[in-house]
Order: structure tokens, then C-alpha cells, then sequence
């Protein structure tokens, strides 16, 4: 049925849980309390109507309180002419969880301590992204997005991950990456793709450009859906019971 998300799709065969949500609010995450640019706002005119998701602030993006501002940024705003979008213009930026987590990944000569603290911020966030979900989908019920631009595997959960059930549980979130998906729930195209922040550390690392190249095919099937229709309308939907008038 119409109402229903292209990610609800499938019966789950778990049981639902009658136990209060752990987390509820900034309050118990607590993020806001140990970053420079607290709770991230949405920025951007919006005039395409294209959503883009990151996953969350960098420790730079935290320090300038700006968008993508390092060198991962650099490979989403060069792309403008070639896609043909203003981004600051005709997109709205959000992040999947809204306050920088700290550092996620423990690096060669490490001690200890940092890396015990690597594993205590992944822990966080978990649960940061189980209390932004709330306040992303609020984002996007007041924007009312056309087209939505996850980007990364933190970004996807946060937006759809709690809707995958069924036959679909258990989907690696980078399965759906370079698909352009028309959720009826959302309203709206999803079209995920890889983290810039992922793509800069892997194709600096191997230096053959395959990330940076499927993200620019990625972005461009997102911005090709602008101004497509999301549903065909019931009136124009035709039924028959003639086989050969089915067929064409």
C-alpha cells in the first residue's frame, strides 16, 4: 500500500519490545556538553529540494562549525558544475547525528588509554544515533524533501535503519548505497551513498579512485530524480482484463 516504505517491506518475525526506550533526549547523550559547535543546524536554501545527510560534524567541521569543510569536502563541492546544482543554494545540509562524537578510529602507536576512549565514543554513538532519529525525521517532515542524500553507513541507519525488517533485516547498509529508492512513507527518493570522510581515507590510502568514482555516479542518479515523479497517481492507472491489453 501507498503509505508504506520501500523499507517496511516484509513481515519481522521478532518480537515487539514492550520495555521504554533507554535514551530520550540531548540530555541523556550528552554530545552537546563535550563539542565546539553544538547540535548542528540545518543549512542551505533548499530549491531543489535535495536533502544531503552526513553522518556527523569531523573534528574540523566541529572547530569551524561548517559543513564538510576539510579536504573530504572538497570532492562534494567541486562536483557542482558537473551535476549542475548550486549546493548552497539548492540543497539543505543535516547531519545524522548533529554533535561531533570524538575520535572513532584508534591509530598505529596509540596507547591505551586512547584507545579504550576510541571504544567508548563508538559506544556513544549508538546511542546518539538512536536520540537524533527522532529529531532528523522532524527535519525532514518540516523540509519535505523531493530527493534524500544519506551519506555513509551512520547516516543510513539513522534514517531508515529502524524500518528495515522483514526479509530485509539483517542488510548491510552499503547494500542500498547508488540506488535511487522511492519510499512512499519519506515521500521523498532515497539515494545513499558513500561518506565523503570514508572515501577521502580510502582512496588517499590506495590511490586508484574507485570510491571517488562511485560516489560521483552515485550523486549523479540522486540529482537526476529532481523534478521525477515519485508515484504514478491512481487515476492514471489503467486495469484490464484482456491479456493482450496487459502485455503492451
Amino acid at each position: 500500500m501507498l503509505s508504506q516504505g520501500f523499507f517496511d517491506i516484509g513481515v519481522s518475525t521478532a518480537p515487539v519490545s514492550t520495555t521504554k526506550k533507554k535514551y530520550k533526549d540531548c540530555e541523556d547523550c550528552g554530545l552537546h556538553k563535550k563539542c565546539t559547535s553544538p547540535k548542528f543546524k540545518v543549512r542551505g536554501g533548499g530549491k531543489k529540494g535535495i536533502l544531503i545527510i552526513g553522518e556527523h560534524p569531523t573534528e574540523q567541521d566541529d572547530f569551524r562549525n561548517k559543513y564538510f569543510s576539510g579536504q573530504e569536502g572538497n570532492m562534494l563541492w567541486k562536483r557542482e558544475e558537473e551535476l549542475g546544482i548550486d549546493f548552497e543554494e539548492d540543497c539543505w545540509f543535516a547531519y545524522a547525528v548533529e554533535c561531533y562524537p570524538g575520535k572513532l578510529q584508534a591509530k598505529k602507536g596509540d596507547s591505551k588509554a586512547e584507545r579504550t576512549l576510541v571504544e567508548k565514543n563508538k559506544k556513544q554513538l549508538e546511542k546518539s544515533k538512536e536520540i537524533c532519529r527522532k529529531r532528523l525525521h522532524q527535519i525532514i517532515e518540516h523540509c519535505k524533501p523531493s530527493i534524500i542524500i544519506p551519506m555513509g553507513e551512520v547516516a543510513v541507519d539513522v534514517l531508515i535503519g529502524d524500518k528495515i525488517s522483514g526479509r530485509m533485516s539483517g542488510t548491510n547498509r552499503d547494500a542500498f548505497f547508488g540506488f535511487a529508492i522511492p519510499d512512499q512513507e519519506l515521500k521523498a527518493w532515497v539515494c545513499p551513498t558513500y561518506s565523503p570522510v570514508f572515501i577521502s581515507e580510502i582512496d588517499n590510502f590506495s590511490k586508484n579512485g574507485i570510491y571517488t568514482d562511485l560516489f560521483n555516479q552515485h550523486m549523479a542518479v540522486a540529482v537526476s530524480k529532481v523534478g521525477a515523479n515519485l508515484t504514478l497517481p491512481y487515476s492514471k492507472v489503467k486495469t484490464t482484463m484482456k491479456e493482450e491489453q496487459a502485455l503492451e
